[in-house]
């Protein structure tokens, strides 16, 4: 079999970078801050990322792997080991001992290998030289890649913190392994991502956000409150707003504690729906700071960035609407073709999140589980 691409058992992008387009003397664009460029892409720009949106160092920590195993050597016992026969041989009896390691950083290449440091994992040792990238043999052979910063990313998702040493390694590859049904990256859906999977990784102008760096930074703070503070976030007095809804409406019998417990039931399209049909929902909403602030916190865990303005406060103007600030976030950040600015790192959290969701399903599956017994040899 000839060479071809593996992918990030989290995120399902590329490990060995992208092409982006040599296009030295090309405009820059301006950068739009929603986080979308609608501009429209010509055939020439197919197989290749547009280089006034991403540049080489931004894909650079795509080629960064590093490997989930585990070793038959280590000094203690896991509950959650491969299932391994028993043997019985006239030795003295010992128990099989499993440990889970986390490699250092490496590279992979063109045919499921991998050469990773050892890092700071004690329990580190590959089983034997042959080990591959979602391999065919079960067993110590087999290793799951990832990039670091999707690893911190599932991290937060699950522990809630990004205290990497909080996810159980044995569980995690338990759960990786039951999904491991493909050769070059794990069976779940992985978005935009999942499009791009061929024998070798496709580019396409427009979708750069696949390729940027998902990991929390602070320093998007400043340029993010430099936005939500400008004058399109302002209240706006209701007189301004043209009310064209219907006048006949049930929720507005409904009392107001009522109204929030429903409203936490539904998710961000539901809700943008139902602020449009109902004219008593959407006046009652309008105005309310402590409703959309409480929304974004709870259900955009992903744009923490966000949350953190918000929970510290001191630096938003008391004059903006946060209600227009949370649909500005639920559209910006969206992973979709054209994100730009800002935003393409928020709009890759977001869709490696949903990739978390389906990955947390089968995690907590194996830490419910009863210890594995272990064999004698």
């Amino acid at each position: 079999m000839g060479s071809f691409h593996t992918y990030c058992a989290i995120c399902g992008a590329t490990l060995h970078g992208a092409e982006i387009k040599d296009q030295t003397n090309s405009d820059k664009n301006e950068e739009n801050c929603y986080g979308t460029d609608e501009s429209d892409s010509d055939g020439d720009e197919e197989g290749y990322y547009n280089p006034d949106v991403i540049n080489e160092d931004d894909i650079e920590w795509t080629m960064q792997v590093h490997i989930l195993g585990f070793n038959l050597l280590a000094s203690s016992i896991s509950k959650f080991a491969p299932a391994t026969p028993v043997v019985r041989l006239l030795v003295r009896p010992r128990l099989i001992a499993y440990r889970f390691y986390i490699s250092g950083s490496g590279w992979a290449d063109c045919l499921g290998g991998v050469g990773v440091e050892e890092g700071d994992d004690p329990d580190f040792q590959y089983a034997s030289p042959h080990v591959t990238m979602y391999g065919e043999t079960e067993g110590p052979e087999r290793i799951f890649p990832f990039h670091w910063p999707c690893y911190e990313t599932l991290t937060r998702y699950i522990t809630r913190t990004p205290n990497t040493t909080e996810l159980d390694k044995g569980a995690l590859y338990k759960a990786f392994n039951d999904i491991n049904q493909e050769y070059r990256s794990l069976y779940l859906d992985y978005g935009d991502a999942g499009r791009f999977q061929e024998q070798f990784w496709e580019s396409e102008y427009g979708m750069e956000y696949l390729v940027i760096n998902p990991q929390y930074r602070p320093e998007l703070k400043s340029q993010i409150l430099d936005f939500i503070n400008s004058e399109r976030f302002k209240s706006t007095p209701l007189s301004q707003i043209i009310q064209n809804h219907s006048a006949i409406d049930q929720l507005a019998r409904l009392p107001q504690t009522v109204m929030f417990e429903f409203m936490d039931l539904l998710d961000n399209d539901s809700l943008t729906n139902l602020c449009r049909a109902s004219r008593s929902t959407f006046l009652r909403l309008r105005g309310d700071q402590f409703f959309w602030k409480r929304r974004i916190m709870i259900r955009m865990p992903y744009f923490i960035e966000l949350k953190e303005i918000l929970e510290d406060g001191s630096q938003l103007s008391a004059a903006q609407d946060l209600r227009k600030i949370f649909f500005w976030a639920e559209i910006a950040s969206e992973p979709k073709s054209g994100v730009t600015g800002f935003m393409l790192p928020i709009a890759n959290r977001r869709r490696i999140w949903s990739v978390c969701e389906q990955i947390e399903k089968h995690y907590n599956r194996e830490l419910k589980k009863e210890p594995t017994p272990q064999g004698e040899i």
